[in-house]
């Protein structure tokens, strides 16, 4: 019986991953995923605290649609872990353990076991597909371009997340030469990559709550505890009703929340003037709030406004 073959994966295109991000943003909305759910029942991800990064690079990725996709999946897998790999890194990875390997053998140095180990991805593991974009300002020889010939360049990144990613040590013989099965396919013991561990200095939990805290002071917004299980802004009265803060399993989550009606705050005419949204509980009212959420991912690069127009014109298609 002849092997099936494996379909190739296919790249996608820009407007397919723009589906793609509002059929994810969607399908979260059914499952009670999304990172930016109410915070006192205690089931926001810890993912809207952790920007998507580069796993090799620890750099968060640049593009806001890419940030936005990336915390999706983070949320879909229920993972605080932040790092995203492509098989050409996890490839790098093992040519640089590799390269120590040799290293240690040439110094008489024993070879520390997990330099042994391969990195690459779960069997089955889907891939996500971004898009990276850079702005183009030399030529190839690294002259300066002058400046109506610079011009923006993209290409297609396909991504794994960290938990679609193992550590295969293959089991040795004395000599270090790798042992077979019955069926000869090598033994071996598959291992998670190790855990992530923020290398970049960050805001104490005090710090966070500090500032959090003197924003919503200095905005001299009429903020009410009043609320069992309701956070809202009334356009009404022009006030902020929220749970007490006792009711928020973290302090985090209740600064998160406050910050979030705050923005509903600045729709009143006095201020930004978005009274067309609506009351708390329209239809109106629900699509400024999905659009805040994405701001919160996208509002930290202008270039984010186009992106942010595209996905929610699937959304509004979506219904």
């Amino acid at each position: 019986m002849a092997a099936t073959q494996k379909k190739p994966y296919t790249k996608k295109t820009d407007e397919e991953i723009y589906e793609a991000t509002t059929n994810k943003i969607l399908s979260l909305m059914e499952s009670g995923k999304l990172p930016w759910q109410k915070g006192w029942d205690g089931k926001v991800g810890a993912s809207i605290f952790h920007v998507p990064i580069n796993g090799k690079s620890g750099r968060p990725y640049g593009s806001p649609l890419n940030s936005l996709y990336l915390s999706c999946i983070m949320a879909e897998k229920e993972s605080d872990d932040p790092r995203f790999f492509s098989i050409g890194v996890l490839k790098q990875q093992n040519k640089i353990h590799k390269e120590r390997i040799e290293k240690y053998s040439a110094e008489g140095k024993d070879v520390p076991k997990e330099l042994l180990w391969e990195y690459r991805t779960k069997e089955g593991a889907k891939p996500t597909t971004v898009i990276q974009r850079w702005h183009v300002t030399q030529d190839k020889y690294g002259n300066e371009l002058p400046a109506d010939e610079q011009y923006w360049a993209k290409k297609y990144v396909t991504l794994y997340h960290a938990s679609d990613c193992l550590r295969r040590e293959y089991h040795r013989d004395a000599e270090g030469k790798r042992l077979y099965g019955a069926d000869g396919k090598p033994l071996y013991t598959d291992h998670p990559l190790k855990e992530y561990v923020p290398k970049e200095d960050r805001y104490t939990h005090e710090e966070v709550h500090e500032i959090a805290e003197a924003i919503l002071a200095g905005s001299g917004a009429i903020i009410k505890h009043d609320q069992a299980d309701r956070a809202f802004y009334s356009l009404r009265t022009d006030e902020i009703h929220l749970p007490p803060k006792e009711a928020f399993p973290a302090i985090a989550d209740y600064y998160a929340t406050a910050l979030h009606e705050l923005a509903h705050w600045t729709r009143h005419a006095s201020r930004l003037n978005r009274e067309r949204y609506g009351e708390f509980g329209s239809p109106e009212y629900a699509r400024e709030s999905c659009v805040l959420n994405l701001h919160q991912h996208f509002s930290h690069r202008s270039s984010g406004c186009h992106q942010t127009l595209q996905i929610m014109r699937h959304i509004c298609k979506a219904g």
